[in-house]
């Protein structure tokens, strides 16, 4: 499971700087770029248009664009929470049960693993 964030993570960050750049090619070698058919490539690009980035393609450059001043940033914080601070985040009832979990808190992931 922490395998397939990290990779999720490492897939959205490479297509991000590859926008950024305007070096994508055109959307099949985009998508086989980052190991996608092409519905689940047209899939993540809509989940980059859904958090505000306006996302066009040139057919004469051959590459997608960012069309608006848009950046895309995640940040993840791997610590060891004490007893005190896992019942401040979440109550403490599942993190006794499962000795590795993945938090989510605020903006912020915490990847607590024992």
């Amino acid at each position: 499971m922490i395998m397939q964030l990290f990779e999720t993570i490492d897939r959205a960050k490479r297509m991000h700087g590859l926008i950024q750049h305007e070096a994508t090619g055109d959307p099949q070698q985009f998508a086989e770029r980052l190991h996608l058919c092409r519905r689940q490539f047209f899939n993540v690009l809509d989940e980059l248009r859904d958090l505000g980035a306006e996302i066009r393609y040139d057919r004469v450059r051959c590459t997608y664009f960012y069309a608006n001043d848009f950046d895309f940033q995640i940040v993840i914080k791997c610590c060891s929470l004490d007893e005190k601070e896992q019942r401040r985040i979440s109550g403490g009832f599942f993190i006794k049960k499962i000795p590795s979990a993945i938090l989510l808190h605020r903006s912020d992931v915490l990847l607590c693993c024992d």
